[in-house]
């Protein structure tokens, strides 16, 4: 546990940022995505998309207390490949397998993303589905009755609109218990902002994916699709929507660090230029969509916190993140009360 005397948990960055030798306390970035390879870096993450063969293994390893942070996972089921494992919700100490995961389509790059209005620099494709949406309801609806959590990838506009009608039935069957997440939300429809935040989903985004793919953005989309569809997180925020930010490793950097510069300079990494600067967010929110967010966003089941009594997950950095962000060096960690990690 972690004294109250640390700091006061807010969003409000003055409140943080006031230590001396240009350190900083936060509550540990806990949405590091990391390849399903038993390296861990020095903070918790969440694993999207396991195998389902390395379940047991990270089961097996978090029995022998060499997992020293928590890790919420969730299996591969596009082909019920966890059913196929017969898979159930796990929580142990420090691993949790919470959800299944879906593909509705594909990614922008390769114009394999569903848009609802042709590509504007192939107006013979509109992108793909990877599965049908009546499909896909009933392959949720299995994986809720089961007792997981849903997430699904969709980058698409068409694509994100196909999966809210899909949560939308979901939510009309079993309320709104059942925890229902969308992973990239990369362009959406004007219309389904409010639709987001009517449903309760849960929004996890990389803000890498905009500055490295800008140039590329504004190939397929054009430019007002980009302006009014694309990377939408200002607005999302105005909604109340809680968006956790990710990385998206190994096609990004798992490096928090540099999700949080993303979120706030919004600058391409080729040009420099600022990519539609009115979505920007503050450094206060971007810090909050790697840490609070995502408490948030699942209850905090595990009680983590700086208040008196609560488990401190924390980490200390050599700067307060006013420049050069992504090149934040981390001096320590604490997980789960412990020093894990010093440089």
């Amino acid at each position: 546990t972690v004294r109250k005397t640390i700091t006061d948990k807010s969003s409000d960055l003055s409140k943080t940022c006031s230590y001396p030798n240009s350190l900083i306390l936060l509550e540990s970035p806990r949405t590091w995505d990391v390849r399903p390879d038993f390296y861990f870096t020095e903070d918790d993450k969440i694993i999207m998309d396991v195998p389902v063969d390395y379940v047991d293994k990270f089961i097996e390893l978090d029995n022998a207390g060499k997992i020293k942070q928590r890790i919420r996972a969730y299996a591969s089921a596009q082909n019920d490949q966890y059913l196929n494992k017969g898979l159930e919700p796990y929580k142990g100490r420090n691993f949790h397998l919470a959800g299944i995961k879906f593909f509705v389509d594909g990614a922008l790059g390769s114009r394999g993303a569903a848009l609802a209005e042709p590509y504007s620099d192939d107006k013979n494709t509109k992108g793909l589905y990877l599965i049908e949406e009546n499909e896909l309801y009933d392959k949720i609806c299995k994986g809720i009755e089961l007792g997981f959590e849903i997430a699904t990838h969709a980058i698409g506009d068409a694509a994100n609109n196909t999966i809210l009608n899909v949560y939308e039935k979901v939510r009309r069957k079993y309320g709104y218990e059942p925890i229902l997440r969308i992973e990239h939300a990369q362009t959406l429809l004007p219309d389904d902002i409010e639709r987001i935040a009517k449903l309760d989903i849960k929004i996890a985004m990389q803000a890498i994916h905009c500055t490295s793919d800008a140039e590329m953005a504004l190939k397929r989309l054009g430019y007002e699709r980009c302006r009014q569809r694309a990377y939408l997180w200002k607005s999302l925020l105005k909604q109340d929507i809680k968006i956790m930010g990710g990385s998206d490793s190994p096609i990004e950097p798992y490096n928090p660090f540099t999700g949080i510069q993303a979120f706030v300079e919004r600058k391409s990494l080729k040009s420099g230029e600022e990519f539609f600067p009115e979505e920007k967010i503050t450094l206060a929110e971007a810090i909050h969509a790697y840490s609070d967010s995502v408490r948030e966003n699942f209850g905090n089941e595990y009680n983590i916190g700086l208040h008196e009594g609560q488990i401190a997950d924390l980490i200390i950095i050599d700067n307060n993140l006013e420049k050069n962000i992504a090149s934040t060096i981390v001096l320590a960690t604490v997980a789960n009360g412990e020093l894990i990690y010093k440089k």
